[in-house]
């Protein structure tokens, strides 16, 4: 083996331990992003996958909340429309 041969030789295994080093970094960062999504029963921490399923939830139930309150709002308006138009009726329409 030349002193070419040899230069590129090293270079080839310091950018293999390069890139294993990125790599072990790598997966300590994808550890930690693991670590915040799921539960942890030892610590009874909720990961964000159960925080974002409990989220979905209770958007939901305020979004039914808010359908229901409306239906009622208008029917409430529409009796008070309803009203409002026969006293105008009775008032101003009244033929005697």
């Amino acid at each position: 083996m030349n002193a070419r041969e040899r230069h590129t030789v090293e270079e080839l295994k310091d950018a293999i331990f390069e890139m294993d080093k990125n790599n072990l970094k790598l997966h300590h960062k994808i550890d930690k992003v693991i670590d915040v999504l799921q539960d942890d029963p030892a610590s009874s921490r909720e990961g964000l996958i159960t925080q974002v399923r409990k989220l979905n939830s209770d958007v939901e139930k305020l979004m039914y909340m808010n359908r229901t309150l409306k239906r009622a709002s208008m029917f409430f308006l529409s009796i008070l429309s309803a009203l409002a138009t026969m006293a105008l009726k009775f008032f101003f329409f009244n033929d005697k």
